[in-house]
């Protein structure tokens, strides 16, 4: 009996729980079923099964999975099973602010600084920003603080400044606020 999983293929998974599916074959005996086992977690699942395609539901837990799937024959033999690492990441990048920008007005021409933190449990594919003061660029894609400061700006002129940091399974945070620059001391 040999087992082989083939999806879901990728490492890096949205969601905990899926159906994975693959072959066994078989020499000797009748292929009786297909057996499943999380590691965190200790998620265990038992299908009826024949020789060749097999499907079976999984439970994983966030972050790094090793799944282990194995036949047993009619005559209760366990032959060679096929383990595969999955990475569960069912929340998006979190993006935050060390005050409230949002609204804020500014007595000045003078450069200014907007700052705060990116938490992501996976690893960051990017994490960019952009104001409509023409400034553009992007931080390290790793966790921890991040500070930018806008330059170029004008006076009496309202901007916006955005946001966007996506994980390497596809989930994408985007924050935007906007922020005016003025001569008027209101």
């Amino acid at each position: 009996l040999t087992v082989y999983i083939h999806e879901p293929g990728e490492y890096n998974q949205k969601t905990s729980s899926f159906y994975l599916s693959g072959t066994v074959y078989t020499k000797e005996s009748e292929v009786e079923s297909i057996s499943v086992h999380v590691s965190p977690g200790d998620y265990t699942n038992t299908v009826s099964a024949s020789e060749g395609s097999w499907s079976i539901w999984v439970e994983l837990t966030e972050g790094a999975n090793t799944v282990s799937v194995w036949a047993t024959g009619t005559n209760g033999d366990t032959g060679l099973s096929a383990t595969k690492d999955y990475f569960v990441d069912t929340a998006k990048p979190l993006i935050t602010f060390t005050s409230n920008f949002n609204g804020k007005v500014y007595f000045t021409i003078n450069p200014v600084t907007f700052s705060g933190t990116i938490y992501e449990a996976n690893s960051l594919e990017y994490f960019v920003y952009e104001c409509s003061s023409g400034m553009s660029g992007s931080f390290p894609k790793t966790n921890g603080n991040w500070s930018v400061t806008i330059t170029n700006l004008q006076f009496n002129t309202n901007y916006i400044f955005e946001m966007i940091a996506e994980d390497l399974v596809g989930w994408k945070n985007k924050t935007n606020f906007n922020f005016r620059v003025t001569n008027t001391n209101i």
